[in-house]
């Protein structure tokens, strides 16, 4: 990514755990059919192992001791407002609980791209971070909203349905310029005045093996 295609301000938002983009794509016909997408809008749909819990919801049992464990692995950590987590190491004890249990997850870290109005919503994410140390490569920019289940790249309204907004994803899905993103964050809310949406820098950490 060249220097000049970085915004102003950034700020961290931090370690998100994500299903592997395959595993994603095959979870659903639309996905399938949009292909690569390694944003962050691919949480994995996960339930409290809790027997009362999935009997209310209609889901069923988890009777495996391993898996009920990997899950309660993920709640524990997970306890925060937002999906991200500050530490690597949190994120890594999930993937390492997940493994056995043939469950494959990704860790990617995210940075929070704005301009001086969009500070009061990044304050959302504040907090101390270990930093982006480990990161091995560059996803690209993704638009999104904080809670990383409606990316405005992947969900149907514009780029999907556009031929000149596919054609400037990159080979992750996702777009290579802030001015790109910003630009798609203007046009999907004039078209959809939903909750405010993040520019996501989305970063590959570590994948399960």
């Amino acid at each position: 990514m060249r220097a000049h295609e970085l915004p102003r301000n950034l700020s961290d938002a931090g370690y998100l755990i994500l299903q592997v983009s395959d595993d994603a794509e095959l979870s659903n016909d639309y996905r399938r059919r949009i292909g690569t997408y390694r944003g962050v809008d691919r949480l994995p749909p996960f339930l409290y192992p809790d027997d009362t819990v999935r009997l209310a919801l209609n889901a069923p049992l988890v009777d495996d001791p391993q898996i009920r464990a990997a899950l309660e692995t993920w709640f524990e950590i997970h306890t925060d407002a937002t999906p991200f987590l500050k530490s690597f190491s949190d994120a890594a004890r999930v993937l390492g609980s997940m493994e056995p249990v043939g469950i494959r997850l990704e860790i990617v870290y995210c940075q929070i791209a704005g301009t001086d109005e969009d500070d009061d919503r990044r304050q959302s994410h504040a907090g101390s971070c270990e930093g982006s140390a480990l990161v091995t490569s560059f996803y690209g920019f993704d638009v999104s909203w904080p809670s990383c289940n409606h990316s405005a790249i992947l969900q149907p309204g514009v780029v999907p349905e556009s031929a000149e907004w596919r054609s400037q994803l990159n080979e992750f899905g996702l777009l290579g310029c802030y001015s790109d993103a910003v630009a798609l964050r203007d046009e999907y809310v004039r078209a959809y005045p939903y909750p405010p949406f993040e520019i996501f820098l989305v970063y590959q950490v570590a994948t399960s093996d």
